[in-house]
This record gives C-alpha cells, structure tokens and sequence, in this order.
C-alpha cells in the first residue's frame, strides 16, 4: 500500500481543523510525522484522498495531499526513523 503526506495550514481553533485531525487518527490511522504532516498507507491515490478531505474541511482551508517514495530524508520527527520506515514496509507488501 502506498504512503501518502497530508499537509495542512489550518488554525487549531478551525472546526475543520478538530475534524480533519480526528479524521486522519481514526479513519486512516495516520501518525504525525511534523506538527501539520501526516504519514499512512492508503489504497488509492492523491486526488481521491483529497476529494474526501475536502468534504472534512473549509473551502479556504490549505490543504494539500502527496504520494510519498522511499527516496527521502528526514530528521528531528515526531515519528522514530523504526516508525516512518515501517509505513514503507507496508507499501512493499
């Protein structure tokens, strides 16, 4: 299953911020990798997901959703390397 990134720019004071967040821990059992990014593996692709979250979210809201390789480097994450590297030995099987 791939691993995708949401991205978002949303005040915390924001309801759709409330359900967007609960959305993503819940119903896709994403984990916080930077305050405003989000790491899971989902079927699918990026403009389905969107389509989903649009309905979550305000129309001004910034928001944005991204396939995510194995060619990446991070550093300083919420998420343990063992724990980013995990969700892509899921997207191998």
């Amino acid at each position: 299953m791939p691993v995708y990134m949401v991205s978002y720019d949303i005040p915390e004071d924001n309801q759709s911020y409330k359900e967007l967040t609960k959305f993503l821990k819940e119903q896709l059992k994403a984990k916080t990798v930077l305050e405003s990014q989000w790491l899971f593996n989902h079927e699918g692709d990026a403009d389905k997901l969107m389509v989903i979250l649009r309905t979550i979210t305000q129309k001004d809201d910034l928001l944005m959703v991204q396939e995510v390789t194995l060619n990446t480097a991070f550093d300083n994450t919420l998420l343990s390397e063992d724990e980013i590297l995990a969700l892509f030995e899921t997207a191998r099987e």
